[in-house]
This record gives C-alpha cells, sequence and structure tokens, in this order.
C-alpha cells in the first residue's frame, strides 16, 4: 500500500493508537501527490541564487550540480534578484502598526484594547517580528508564499520564519484557500528536541532523520524529521481540534487545537483563483528571464566571435595570418598589390540592444517598480523638494496597493496568533505572563491578565505606515502638511518629522524626549491612577495642551471620574505654572 491509501486517514482520531504513523503515512501522500511544487521552489530557488542547487532539504540544500570551486554565475544578468530584492526593500521599508480597538466599547475596554496593542508590539519587539516579517516577504516573492510561525514557548511566545518548502497541504481540501488541516515537516537536532521533550528520548532517539552524503560516503546526521499537524475544530463548539507533533517512531505531544486559524501565518505575493499557495515574482518572471539569458547569450558570442578588427587583404598579395599581430611596435606591412584594408563590423545588430533594454523595462513594470525604485535614486529634480517627494511617493505607492494591504494584514493575522499563543502559555503558566514594551526611550511592562479577553469583542486594525516618506525632506514636508491642515499639533509633528531621521538620533531624542515624557506621564493618570504633576522645569506649554486633549478624548469615552479629576489637576497644575512664569 503505497502512502496516504489509508482508508482512514483521520490522524487526528484520539482513539486511534498509531496515529503518528497515521500521519506520517498522510503527509508522505500529499508529498508524493505534490511533487511538483518541490520542483517550481526548486527552480525557483534556483533563479533567484544563481546556484544551481542539488535540492532543498538538510543534505542538499548547500551543494550545486556543478564540481566544487569557484564557478562563473550562470545569470550575468539577474532579473529576477533584482526585483524582488528591489520591492521586498519597497514594501517592507515601514513598519505596519498594530491598533487594537472596539465597537462603542466604554472606557475601560479602551484601555484594554490599548493594553492589548502594547502587548503585541512588545512580542514583536521581543522576537525582531519585523525582521522575519521582511524575509517571510521575500519568500513570498520568490516561491510565492512565505511564512511566520508562533511558537507556544515559555516564557512568553516565538515568533520564527519557516521555509516554505516545509509547509505542506492536501491540494483538494486547499482549493478555496482554506484547507482544515496543514502540515510542517522539518528535521530537528536530536538534542534540542530532548531538551523540549525530556519525557520522549527513546522516540527521539530512534526517530528516522535525513540521509547526507559527504564525501561519497552516508552518514545519518543527529537530526529527526518531525511531523507538525494542525487539524481546526469544525465548528466553535466542537472539541475536534488537535495538534500533533511526531516522529516515525512515536508522538512527542498531542494537545486539543481550539483555535479558528493556524499558527503558520501566510504572506503572499499574488493570490491565485484556486488553492492555497500564492505565486511569486520569480514564476511571473521566468519568460522574461530566459529570453534575457538567450540575448545576452547571442550578443556574448557575437563579441566573441565577430567582434574584433579585421583585415581585408588581395588575393595573391602575399600576406599571411603572421604578418597580421598584435604587437604594438609594428608600423611596418609589406604587401604587393593593394592596400590591406582594415575593417571594424559591429559583432551583433544594435536593436538586440534595444530588445534587451526592452525586456528588462517590462521585468520591473510587471513587478511594478521603476529602474529609480530599484537603485533607490528619485528622478533628477526631486531630491531636494519633500512636497515633490510625496507626489512621487504616492504614485509609486499605488502599484504596490494590494501587495502593500496583505503585508499590513500579514502583522494583523500575526498579532492574532500571537495573543491566542499568549492565551495558552498563560494557561499553562498557571497565570503567569508579561512582556516589556518600549515607546522612544519609555519601557512598559504589560501582564496578561490586563489584557485577558473575558468575552469582550475587540478587533485589530494595521497601521498603513510602509508608504510613508522615507527621506527627511518628505518627512518634513508631510509634518508640516498635516499640521498646517489642523490634523495634527506642533508637537506630534515634531515627533512625525523626527522619527527615525538619520544623523540626528541624540538630537532628536533630546527633542522628543518632553514629549515622551508627557505622554507617558497621562498614561499613567489614566491607565494606573497615579496622582502626577507636570515638571516645571520641563515643556509645561506641551503638557497643558497634550494634557487637555487627553481630558476631553478621555471625557468623551466615558472614563472613570477619578481618572478624569487626577488628569484635570494635571492640567490645572500646568496651567497655574504657564501663569506664574508670565507674572514673573
Amino acid at each position: 500500500m503505497k502512502h496516504g491509501e489509508n482508508p482512514d486517514q483521520r490522524w487526528f482520531d484520539p482513539g486511534k493508537s498509531d496515529r503518528h504513523q497515521v500521519l506520517v503515512g498522510v503527509v508522505k501522500g500529499i508529498q508524493e501527490r505534490g511533487g511538483y511544487r518541490r520542483d517550481l521552489n526548486l527552480h525557483h530557488l534556483r533563479l533567484y541564487t544563481d546556484r544551481n542547487v542539488v535540492g532543498l532539504s538538510s543534505a542538499t540544500h548547500a551543494r550545486t550540480v556543478e564540481s566544487s570551486g569557484f564557478r562563473r554565475p550562470r545569470l550575468s544578468l539577474n532579473i529576477v534578484r533584482n526585483c524582488i530584492d528591489a520591492a521586498t526593500a519597497i514594501v517592507t521599508r515601514g513598519r505596519p502598526g498594530i491598533q487594537y480597538g472596539t465597537d462603542g466599547g466604554n472606557f475601560e475596554m479602551q484601555q484594554r484594547a490599548k493594553a492589548r496593542s502594547k502587548f503585541v508590539l512588545g512580542g514583536f519587539q521581543a522576537n525582531d517580528a519585523y525582521g522575519i516579517g521582511g524575509l517571510a516577504f521575500r519568500d513570498s516573492g520568490i516561491f510565492g508564499t512565505g511564512f511566520a510561525k508562533v511558537l507556544r514557548r515559555r516564557p512568553f511566545p516565538v515568533i520564527e520564519k519557516v521555509f516554505p518548502g516545509e509547509v505542506w497541504v492536501d491540494d483538494a481540501e486547499g482549493i478555496y484557500g482554506k484547507p482544515p488541516s496543514l502540515f510542517q515537516v522539518r528535521p530537528y537536532d536530536k538534542l534540542r528536541l530532548d531538551a523540549i521533550f525530556p519525557g520522549k528520548k527513546n522516540i527521539i532517539a530512534d526517530a528516522e532523520g535525513p540521509a547526507v552524503k559527504l564525501y561519497g560516503r552516508t552518514r545519518i546526521a543527529n537530526q529527526a524529521t518531525v511531523y507538525e499537524g494542525w487539524h481546526l475544530r469544525s465548528g466553535p463548539d466542537a472539541d475536534d481540534g488537535w495538534h500533533i507533533i511526531a516522529t516515525d517512531t512515536g508522538i512527542l505531544r498531542a494537545k486539543r487545537y481550539n483555535h479558528d486559524d493556524f499558527p503558520l501565518v501566510p504572506q503572499r505575493w499574488n493570490e491565485e483563483p484556486l488553492g492555497y499557495f500564492g505565486t511569486g515574482i520569480a514564476h511571473e518572471l521566468t519568460g522574461i528571464q530566459y529570453e534575457i539569458n538567450a540575448l545576452l547569450r547571442f550578443i556574448q558570442t557575437g563579441c566573441f566571435s565577430a567582434g574584433g578588427l579585421k583585415w581585408l587583404v588581395e588575393k595573391g598579395s602575399k600576406i599571411g595570418p603572421g604578418d597580421v599581430n598584435n604587437d604594438a611596435w609594428a608600423s611596418l606591412l609589406h604587401y604587393v598589390g593593394a592596400a590591406p584594408i582594415p575593417v571594424n563590423p559591429l559583432p551583433f545588430n544594435l536593436a538586440y540592444l534595444e530588445l534587451l533594454k526592452f525586456y528588462i523595462e517590462q521585468a520591473y513594470a510587471q513587478t511594478g517598480i521603476s529602474q529609480l525604485g530599484a537603485r533607490g535614486e528619485m528622478p533628477s529634480g526631486l531630491a531636494g523638494s519633500g512636497r515633490a517627494q510625496l507626489v512621487y511617493k504616492d504614485t509609486e505607492s499605488q502599484r504596490f496597493l494590494d501587495v502593500q494591504r496583505r503585508y499590513e494584514q500579514f502583522y494583523a493575522n500575526l498579532a492574532e496568533r500571537y495573543l491566542e499563543a499568549a492565551a495558552d502559555v498563560y494557561a499553562d503558566n498557571k497565570g503567569e505572563l508579561a512582556l516589556s514594551y518600549r515607546a522612544g526611550n519609555m519601557m512598559e511592562r504589560i501582564g496578561f491578565e490586563d489584557i485577558e479577553d473575558d468575552g469582550d469583542e475587540f478587533f485589530v486594525q494595521p497601521e498603513a505606515v510602509s508608504m510613508l516618506p522615507s527621506t527627511a525632506a518628505g518627512k518634513f514636508a508631510l509634518a508640516e502638511q498635516w499640521r498646517a491642515a489642523g490634523y495634527i499639533d506642533g508637537a506630534q509633528a515634531k515627533k512625525m518629522a523626527l522619527a527615525n531621521v538619520p544623523d540626528v538620533g541624540s538630537e532628536s531624542s533630546l527633542q522628543l524626549g518632553a514629549i515622551d515624557l508627557i505622554d507617558e506621564q497621562i498614561s499613567r493618570i489614566l491607565d494606573k491612577g497615579e496622582s502626577i504633576w507636570p515638571d516645571p522645569r520641563g515643556d509645561v506649554d506641551t503638557a497643558f495642551a497634550r494634557g487637555t486633549m487627553a481630558f476631553q478624548r478621555a471625557q468623551s469615552s466615558g472614563a472613570p471620574p477619578d481618572r478624569l479629576d487626577l488628569l484635570a489637576e494635571y492640567v490645572d497644575a500646568a496651567s497655574q505654572m504657564l501663569e506664574a512664569s508670565e507674572q514673573a
């Protein structure tokens, strides 16, 4: 019987005693039927890396078909890699924020939503989620789909990038993009597995691992092939969701999975009408890359074989090949009859160069970027104009609108999966889980008990910040434009203009320190009910202005009277300090 032909493939059925064998058989059956995905992934990896790698496994990814040693690159113009790297740089240059909100919730719910945002961003900071998301986005350009995974680890959940070739879905189940089961197959170091699953040493020791060929001999690395499967529950009240981690020798962990999404969060470059996996830039540009390769080989052959100086010699002139050489001091050439005529014909038709330029332009246009954008350059005349940069950036952003929305939604989905994992870790830790959230120079400790969902309805909204100007001139122009329109006050404009501007880090830290301190004081008053007064040596004007706006917002949100009284005292104190300074 072949893999995958088991008549009962319900590997998640808790009544089965051989669930690990059924799980392994199901996954191997999917791998056999989905071999085309492995071939496509290998093809696209070779296009991107310009290395003829043998395979995608731990045993073959570092080896190439060619012999070892230096090898001239196969692709003298790798347009696939250029476009993928350029698109990744443009889309991931900013960091989409995560903002939780409530639908008509009271002040307490709004404060809890605010704490949820801080908790998630603290988890992102602890795990370098934005760096991982950038790598997952690059994978989506290469393979069509990239993944980030949320692991339920202690003391807090961990986020890691997953190689797309490790993720498997049954094509029939995933035809509409929502499969009920998802699998990951990857090699793990056995010593690491022993530390994660201390009671499973015998299962780990006997587990099959990938075979590695070294110097003509086959050895088995100290690794075990781990099969991980998730089956989503069939309904909100169903209890048939399962998460199983196993090897071919036994189960390492089996737990009920009571969530409605997988902990692997996909990032797709292009979504297909049917199927779970997306399509990437490498696939879209394969044909153009082949045409560019053929043209470059033709041009190169013409230059080597037909290019260079040629001599037209009259027949019978007694001039042979040895009489014409590269000697720079040869000034005399003896001949009989008509004089030899030097010619230097074009090695190829110049129309081929125009065709090459056309293919290159089409590759960038199909990806949605300009060649200037790929080189990180602005059109001439825009470098010093912040307002002109805003218009140019807006035009460039429209090309990536769908891609950008998917990238922002990726982080919203990642935030939801992170909170689900945090809830599981919190339950396992018997009520102990906290993360540090850093904002500017301030650090705040957020406990899970401050954000625990008691049935209240929260929604998550990604903040679209990635397409804001990245240059100092563009940031200053946008901040001034918004301040003049009344969208933000002077303090907010200063924070917006100086955020992450190179070479002014220490100065911007001084400029924004007072604003960060005032915002942190107001937050402590509203969130924790602390009695705080403004610092008379600080920026009292900003304290009065931002305190007044915060009071109005808190009042409209239904803040408790005691918190409003504390904030009113803060504003009154700032007002008195201003009056005293004017009288002095």
